[in-house]
């Protein structure tokens, strides 16, 4: 894709790739061709269709790796089959919690986590940015939710539960069962004590004076080599992008309001491209006042 010049060819092709990812299932190493490919292709392409469709195909990795933790239709159910335990299993909170951050990991060592951080900031495209905020926007819900925050870990998950079945004085032998049973305590007669540290999540992250969006990954940005345009190269977004982890992602996501990002660089992109085309038309009028030859009219 790399090597062909007309876009719609591109296009088309990254759609292919995503329908052969969604309708079959492939080795792991032809799956890390394509992720790699959409990579490069999603931060690099000239075209702005072709990188939404490369987005899109990252949309479907994203589907997969959640509905491989157990998700349906956007929500987690109370019971599941683990493929691992080879057994159906409850899924509380904390459960939800763990497999969310499993997928995050999983997604962030194939870089799609950076891609669309690094699209979200797409200067040239507004339809590319509006893609990635699409997606975004649904993982942030997903965040506030089931209460993910970026200083949550695998190790961490339990900790809360593992707190209630030690002061529930229960032996080792009962440690699993008085677990989900502190869960169902929880859901049912706890509920109060549980928006409140929802409530606390929330404003753990919004209380801070001044909220940057984008804090984790410009600084890492700015710390790059940037070209004599003042702007980043698609070498150096494609390596920001690999960078970009689970916890980073989570920071950039949750303390920022998507509509209101993606509207403010609309705006601007909008404000820019009606100044530049009111500079032309000046310059027209003024090469016609002059009277110069039509050369310097076609020029313009």
């Amino acid at each position: 894709m790399t090597n062909e010049s007309e876009a719609i060819v591109r296009r088309e092709a990254v759609m292919l790739v995503k329908e052969l990812y969604v309708q079959r299932k492939w080795p792991r190493s032809t799956v890390n061709e394509m992720t790699q490919a959409m990579c490069v292709v999603a931060i690099s392409d000239l075209d702005w269709e072709v990188k939404v469709n490369a987005i899109l195909f990252w949309k479907e990795v994203i589907k997969s790796h959640f509905c491989d933790q157990g998700m349906l239709d956007g929500t987690f159910p109370t019971h599941t089959f683990s493929k691992e335990h080879r057994k159906i299993v409850s899924l509380d909170e904390q459960e939800i919690r763990k497999r969310i951050l499993k997928a995050l990991d999983e997604l962030a060592n194939r870089s799609c986590l950076g891609v669309l951080l690094v699209t979200l900031e797409d200067e040239s495209d507004f339809q590319v940015r509006k893609a990635s905020g699409d997606i975004v926007k649904r993982l942030k819900q997903s965040f506030v939710t089931y209460k993910i925050s970026p200083s949550c870990s695998m190790e961490t998950a339990y900790r809360n539960q593992d707190r209630i079945t030690t002061s529930g004085n229960s032996s080792p032998d009962n440690n699993s069962l008085s677990r989900w049973s502190a869960d169902l305590q929880s859901e049912t007669g706890e509920s109060e004590d549980n928006q409140e540290l929802q409530a606390n999540l929330i404003n753990s992250f919004t209380d801070a004076k001044e909220v940057n969006f984008f804090s984790p990954v410009n600084e890492g940005m700015h710390q790059m080599s940037i070209n004599a345009n003042g702007k980043l190269t698609n070498e150096e977004k494609l390596e920001r992008a690999s960078k970009v982890g689970r916890n980073e992602f989570i920071q950039s996501v949750v303390t920022c309001d998507v509509d209101s990002f993606i509207n403010e660089k609309s705006n601007s992109l909008e404000k820019m491209c009606t100044s530049n085309f009111e500079s032309v038309v000046r310059d027209i009028i003024i090469a016609h006042n002059e009277g110069n030859n039509t050369t310097d009219m076609n020029c313009h």
